[in-house]
């Protein structure tokens, strides 16, 4: 089969593009709408991501430079709804529940009821 024969999809219009991003805010504010404001919890996320590091080869006496996968468990303080709207982790693996303490609660308030991410 020549390569000028292969099916080539072709690209949204721009009204398409914007009908698209209405439909994905719609569905993005239903899934928003199903979430509680009300209870505060911690959660432990558990991310995957890449690390950076350097080795040397001691019979080329070479460096190389690669990447390796790396995982974290990062403590999230909010609402279901806060966690839900935060997209600072894009990569999660798991969530588990965490115990909320008297700490945390206090650092929660601290930060006007805000977010926060314990690293």
């Amino acid at each position: 089969m020549a390569i000028n024969t292969l099916y080539r999809p072709t690209p949204p219009t721009p009204e398409r593009i914007i009908e698209i991003e209405k439909e994905y805010q719609a569905r993005l504010q239903e899934i928003y709408d199903k979430c509680d404001d009300r209870i505060v919890e911690a959660k432990i996320y558990y991310v995957k991501g890449t690390e950076s590091f350097t080795k040397t080869d001691n019979i080329l006496r070479k460096k190389t430079a690669d990447e390796r996968d790396a995982y974290e468990g990062i403590v999230v303080v909010g609402t279901e709804l806060q966690r839900c709207m935060d997209k600072t982790f894009p990569n999660i693996i798991g969530i588990y529940s965490y115990n909320l303490t008297q700490d945390l609660l206090k650092m929660y308030e601290d930060n006007n009821r805000k977010l926060i991410i314990i690293n």
